[in-house]
């Protein structure tokens, strides 16, 4: 019992005698003890919020932690972020700043020398273009040489105006007398045609009066003819040698001549005839012409025949076969042949007149008409020539007048300027910023009277380098911010861009114009600007860094919660779909997706990192 008791003692003995080794195994204790704990929550907490570190894995899987063991893990799943997809307005601008200046501001000088007599305004006062805002003392010579400056110009326009009338009167005149002599000359015209038509006409109706009277003398001719045949046919009668033998008449030599005449006026009548009936369709004066000489020679020739056998007759019947009543029948049928057939010469000559005084009088009337025309051609061409001559004194007569009325007008328009220049008017509508003289003080030409400005707009002028002039161009939209009113933006143009920088800054001058029609926008104010260079609407973006590139092809995380995902007491998970997309670059933080998505889409922006399609994520932001 002592051994063992002193082997207690020993053993307590030793343990009181190493005080340090049994602190150092409590501390060893201790660390295990913690280091436990320590691995056991971490555990848990993977489990719940979806790490899976490959350290931690094998941790567990050596602690016995296998799936459905303890810790709830269905698959592997990391934690990301995810935003929705969309469309917005953007715009980009450049901004810069400036200082803001009236729009216009003007220094309004006087152009002559002299004493201002009065002043209009005051400094602050608005005035409109055009006001009067000062004047200057007028001298005495210089309103006496506008008087007569004025008064030579107004005699040389009442000379103009004259001389205008009166050019106008003498060119109306002449210009009545070339319309009287064309209507002359087209009456004249007229006439001459009028009159060969007429004679035309009147030939024709003689020509065909001729072929009547030709018919009507060859019936008298065969009438006279078969009168004289008739009566030799009563008789038995021959011819031995010269002389007829067997008719009774006691003029053997009448009856001799009978026998000569009766058979030539029977030849020219038979001759006459047939050339009537062949020209008898046609109306050629020729021909109608030489059948008239035709009926004239046939009846002459029948004249003839009948005055012998009247000769026959007076002489008596000594046969006794005729009795005194025949013998005075016959001698009076002959006489009323030869009646008729004088007759018929007398119509033909007077046709023959007839005709040949119309070919007189158409030659006489058509050369009349022709002189005539001719006269009136001369007058008309006379009165043309009048005219231009008239036109060509009135166009002298009217450029001497002109050039007096212009040379009176210079010298009042030289006078008048002097005088107007006594007389300072407002170029711009403005407001008088400052005044630079007085009353009663002398100004020389060139010294400024008054300051004007005109802050109903305002100006900015910036100066950009060239990477951004190329994107500015009149008309864009520009942004002001102004420090005296921290809560408002105000809204300008471009209405101006440098084509050429300035040789010192080598930057570009853009101005930019503001409306400022309550004045609120004074001169001299610091201006933040933005130039709106782009503005789009309804675009979809995405951050830079939700964008990864593999094999040269920009794509881009979406979470699917449309597909299955069980992941134990994790409610916001969804399945990874990888998408291609293309892109334009926005700026350094965005990028504006031009293909590839959709509205509405969800894509991961942050925790993608090696994720493969299909994996299982949970929403950390839901």
């Amino acid at each position: 019992m002592k051994k063992l008791n002193n082997s207690n003692n020993l053993i307590s003995a030793t343990e009181n005698d190493n005080p340090r080794r049994n602190f150092s195994w409590q501390r060893i204790i201790s660390l295990l003890s913690i280091a436990a704990i320590l691995i056991g929550g971490v555990l848990i907490f993977s489990s719940v919020f979806g790490f899976n570190l490959p350290l931690l894995t094998n941790i567990k899987q050596s602690l016995g932690f296998q799936k459905g063991e303890n810790f709830t893990e269905t698959e592997p799943a990391v934690s990301v972020e995810t935003e929705k997809i969309f469309p917005k307005n953007i715009s980009h601008n450049i901004s810069t700043s400036a200082v803001t200046k009236p729009l216009n501001e003007v220094k309004v000088s006087s152009k002559t020398s002299g004493k201002v007599v009065a002043l209009y305004f005051r400094e602050g006062d608005f005035v409109q273009t055009g006001q009067v805002i000062a004047q200057l003392e007028q001298d005495q010579t210089l309103l006496a040489n506008y008087n007569t400056a004025f008064n030579n110009y107004q005699i040389a326009q009442k000379n103009l105006e004259q001389t205008l009338l009166s050019a106008q009167k003498d060119i109306e005149a002449a210009e009545i007398g070339v319309t009287t002599a064309e209507e002359n000359l087209k009456a004249a015209k007229q006439n001459l045609e009028n009159t060969l038509k007429q004679t035309s006409v009147d030939l024709s109706n003689t020509y065909q009066t001729a072929k009547q009277q030709s018919d009507s003398a060859l019936l008298s001719a065969n009438n006279a003819l078969t009168t004289i045949k008739s009566i030799l046919d009563s008789y038995s009668y021959s011819k031995i040698g010269t002389y007829y033998e067997g008719f009774p008449t006691s003029d053997s030599q009448s009856f001799y001549d009978l026998m000569t005449s009766y058979p030539k006026a029977k030849s020219a009548y038979y001759s006459t005839l047939d050339y009537y009936n062949s020209i008898k369709q046609s109306d050629k004066p020729a021909e109608i012409e030489d059948l008239l000489k035709k009926v004239e020679d046939l009846l002459n020739k029948t004249s003839t025949a009948l005055d012998d056998m009247r000769k026959v007759l007076a002489s008596g019947i000594t046969n006794s076969r005729m009795t005194t009543g025949q013998l005075e029948a016959a001698k009076s049928n002959i006489y009323a042949a030869q009646a008729a057939i004088d007759g018929s010469i007398t119509g033909v000559q007077a046709i023959e007149q007839k005709i040949a005084s119309l070919k007189v009088g158409r030659t006489t009337a058509g050369d009349s008409a022709r002189s005539a025309v001719d006269l009136a051609e001369r007058q008309l061409a006379s009165a043309k020539k009048n005219l231009e001559s008239i036109q060509a004194k009135a166009k002298i007569q009217i450029n001497s007048a002109k050039a007096q009325l212009e040379a009176a007008k210079g010298q009042l328009d030289v006078v008048s300027a002097q005088l107007a220049n006594t007389v300072i008017t407002a170029p711009v509508s403005g407001t008088i910023n400052q005044v630079y003289t007085e009353t009663g003080e002398m100004i020389v030409a060139g010294q400024p009277i008054i300051d004007l400005v005109n802050i109903k707009g305002i100006e900015i002028e910036v100066f950009l380098t060239e990477f951004d002039i190329g994107k500015v161009s009149v008309g864009q939209r520009a942004i002001v911010n102004l420090a005296a009113y921290p809560n408002e933006e105000f809204v300008g143009r471009v209405y101006y861009v440098s084509s050429v920088a300035d040789p010192a800054s080598k930057k570009f001058s853009v101005k930019i114009q503001l409306e400022n029609r309550d004045g609120r926008i004074k001169a001299g104010m610091v201006a933040q600007v933005r130039i709106i260079t782009h503005e789009e609407e309804n675009v979809i973006t995405v951050p830079r860094k939700a964008v990864f590139i593999e094999n040269g092809q920009e794509k881009i995380y979406l979470v699917n919660k449309s597909l299955p995902c069980s992941i134990d007491n994790i409610k916001h998970c969804a399945q990874v779909e990888i998408r291609n997309i293309k892109t334009e670059p926005l700026d350094e933080n965005e990028l504006k997706v031009v293909e590839g998505l959709f509205e509405g889409e969800e894509i991961v922006i942050n925790g993608n990192y090696d994720l493969k399609e299909g994996d299982l994520v949970i929403i950390k932001n839901q």
